[in-house]
């Protein structure tokens, strides 16, 4: 019977390649296409830097995203759930430059991916659950 700690590697590595699987051959085109008004997307901001659309407060209801958008916000997720789980718990949103390209993004998912299983490789149900 698996543990606990392989099942959850187990799911997050089905989740990553269903995702990863389905941007296969995506093109900058498709990554940024706006299909309504109004997208939420990755805009590069004042400063140079790229940030997804993420208000303070979020209308309801919520936009429509775009590919870059959603990709992106995964990828992001993956690195800040791996800083605020596994590492120094410092990084905030602002700080990061967000993919602005189908290659970058797939890169920063790539990256947060090793993050998390690594992380999730050294641990044992007993490390991350322990009794008592």
């Amino acid at each position: 019977m698996p543990t606990a700690t392989q099942l959850l590697a187990t799911q997050l590595h089905e989740a990553y390649r269903r995702v990863r699987d389905r941007v296969e051959g995506l093109t900058n085109d498709e990554f940024f296409w706006e299909p309504v008004p109004d997208c939420w997307t990755v805009r590069r901001r004042p400063n140079g830097l790229w940030m997804v659309d993420y208000p303070d407060v979020h209308p309801e209801p919520g936009p429509f995203t775009t590919i870059a958008w959603r990709l992106d916000h995964l990828a992001e997720c993956k690195v800040m759930y791996h800083e605020y789980a596994f590492g120094a718990g410092r990084l905030t949103w602002p700080e990061i430059d967000s993919a602005h390209t189908v290659a970058d993004a797939i890169a920063m998912l790539e990256h947060g991916q090793r993050l998390l299983t690594t992380a999730l490789d050294a641990l044992t149900d007993e490390t991350w659950m322990p009794r008592g």
